[in-house]
């Protein structure tokens, strides 16, 4: 079997180029699939740190505005 460089699909997408392992972007869990334990940690993870980067943004915004809102008057 060999993997094609270019995708079939317009939403099809390989996510390690290369290799035989492929993600689905429409993914839902739906009982069907396994999951690795581990892989629970590592998404746990990644949801933490996004939380993170979305409190930072907001932060950073609120700053930008207080600094435009001052440097103004």
């Amino acid at each position: 079997m060999t993997v094609s460089p270019t995708p079939k699909y317009k939403s099809d997408f390989d996510s390690f180029p290369g290799n035989r392992y492929f993600t689905y972007k429409n993914y839902e869990y739906d009982g069907m699939h396994f999951c690795q334990p581990w892989a629970f940690g590592v998404q746990e993870e990644v949801q933490h740190l996004r939380r993170e980067v979305d409190d930072m943004t907001e932060e950073i915004a609120k700053i930008k505005r207080l600094i435009t809102s001052t440097s103004s008057t």
